[in-house]
């Protein structure tokens, strides 16, 4: 039995909800724009539909104007949706499709341009340009390539090989440097000049350095030297090295990990760690294996029960007091059942319950449910309303607070907005590979804390930034976190504000 137990204190599930509740309401307008390039009177209708369960449904057609465009405004309930555009053109059907996902209150824009003949695009946009399939082109190495079918710039090949050799760096006096490895170029063939580039382990790369030395921590690393000539020939060989504990670089007898940890202790048959905390083990081929065949999560979210004005639907939304919500995430496979256990005595093997506390806690609500392959998963949280029977992660007295009702419910209701200290919090690319940038207005002066969970609430990573009343932007660097959806959490001392990303 797999158990994830979690008592979190409530102010980190208010964070979440702010991270809702600060999304734009529907209808979302979109602009959706285009030319065709070689329209005619034959040709001058396009063909606009939504496409992919994109809300609401539209199919219409839309007149050219003089100069082949097109222009139309849609508001849409879809915060991620999906255009295509089509229009007939010598006996076919050409179409292209376009996307737009909502990330602000600004107006989203989509461009779908279509080419109806007389020209032809090449491989760079360029309309009647000449980088067409077949000809001469520049790879990233700067050598010569030629453009594929699929316009991809591939180097020509020619008779050159990589090769390099790595050693522990030494000198005269002082003898081995401990952590340092000198790498040299034994490459043969092509025709000079050379262009080397250098690669290793975290993207650290050397370019036209024929013989770098480079200094490592402990570990097991992949190098790799791609060489390219003057004839456009590109060739790349890669090895890999060991550093002990003591900076031996490809020291003898030593054993590598599953993680790559020279003498390290995962190895197989011991304990790993899987996608959300998971225990799993070790195989012989160093794959991670889960405990069970199956894997489960039972997972939850509480948020503020509310309600929207249907006349002004774009406005802020109004707390009910002491109602509570409860968005069930869990996931399995197969049919799956719910046991519930609202801590006060009272269970449930609804999937979706409504139960009613008798005062305004605190509570230890847990959540155990078991999917079709047996696989079972835990997960718990601490709720209790305060005396205006608002959410409250302050444990107080109970004779000071209201009964209350909690709504468990199968996917997030329309968000609301809800006036911060800290406003106007926008944050991209989401997902993101590298960085984070977040732009937001303060309203003060002073020391800003930066932190990030996962969504077990585990604090990964936190830093401070000096910001100034008015406008600021801020870069979070997460290119060491794995795949997987986090929060970042922003607070002033008075104000905390949370946003959730994705790590590619």
């Amino acid at each position: 039995m797999k158990n994830t137990f979690r008592s979190l204190t409530f102010g980190i599930a208010t964070m979440l909800c702010i991270a809702a509740f600060a999304q734009p309401l529907p209808p979302y307008p979109v602009i959706l724009s285009g030319h065709v390039n070689g329209c005619s009177p034959a040709n001058s209708v396009v063909t606009i539909t939504t496409v992919q369960n994109t809300q609401p449904a539209i199919t219409m057609t839309v007149q050219l104007d003089a100069n082949c465009n097109y222009f139309e405004v849609y508001y849409m309930d879809s915060p991620l949706g999906w255009f295509e555009v089509s229009i007939p053109c010598q006996g076919a059907i050409q179409s292209g499709s376009g996307s737009y996902t909502v990330n602000s209150f600004d107006t989203m824009m989509v461009v779908i341009d279509l080419n109806c003949g007389g020209s032809t695009v090449d491989c760079l946009g360029v309309l009647n340009g000449s980088a067409l399939p077949g000809t001469v082109c520049t790879t990233a190495f700067g050598s010569q390539g030629t453009w594929s079918s699929a316009c991809s710039c591939v180097a020509n090949t020619a008779s050159c090989q990589a090769c390099f050799t790595v050693e522990q760096t030494g000198t005269p006096v002082n003898g081995t440097v401990p952590f340092s490895a000198s790498f040299s170029n034994c490459s043969i063939g092509g025709v000079a000049p050379f262009t080397y580039a250098w690669t290793f382990d975290g993207g650290v790369t050397f370019v036209n350095d024929a013989n770098p030395v480079i200094v490592f921590t402990a570990g097991t690393y992949l190098a790799c030297l791609t060489v390219a000539d003057a004839n456009g020939c590109v060739n790349t060989s890669c090895d890999s090295l060991v550093v002990d504990s003591d900076g031996t670089i490809n020291p003898t007898n030593t054993n590598v990990d599953c993680l790559g940890i020279p003498n390290g202790p995962n190895t197989p048959g011991s304990a790993c760690s899987l996608t959300f905390n998971e225990i799993g083990t070790w195989d012989n081929n160093c794959i991670c294996q889960p405990d069970s065949s199956a894997v489960c999560e039972a997972g939850f979210w509480v948020l503020q029960a509310y309600t929207i004005d249907s006349l002004n639907p774009n406005g802020s939304g109004t707390p009910i007091p002491n109602e509570v919500w409860v968005w069930n995430l869990s996931s399995g496979t197969g049919n799956i059942s719910y046991s519930w256990d609202f801590g006060d005595g009272t269970t449930s093997s609804d999937a979706f319950p409504t139960h009613i506390y008798a005062d305004g806690g605190p509570y230890l609500l847990c959540l155990t449910m078991t999917d079709a392959s047996n696989c079972t998963s835990t997960f718990c949280d601490t709720l209790s309303v305060d005396s205006d029977g608002l959410l409250s992660g302050m444990i107080g007295h109970n004779e000071d607070r209201a009964a209350f009702t909690v709504n468990v419910l199968q996917e997030l209701p329309t968000t609301i907005n809800e006036q911060e200290r800290i406003e106007e919090i926008a944050l991209w690319p989401n997902p993101v590979a590298d960085a984070i940038t977040l732009s937001l207005l303060s309203t003060t002066s002073g020391r800003l804390d930066v932190s990030i969970l996962d969504l077990n609430g585990r604090l990964i990573n936190t830093f401070s930034n000096i910001v100034s009343t008015g406008k600021n932007s801020i870069s979070v660097p997460v290119e060491q976190l794995e795949s997987g959806m986090y929060v970042v959490r922003i607070s002033d001392g008075r104000t905390t504000v949370s946003r959730r990303f994705v790590k590619q």
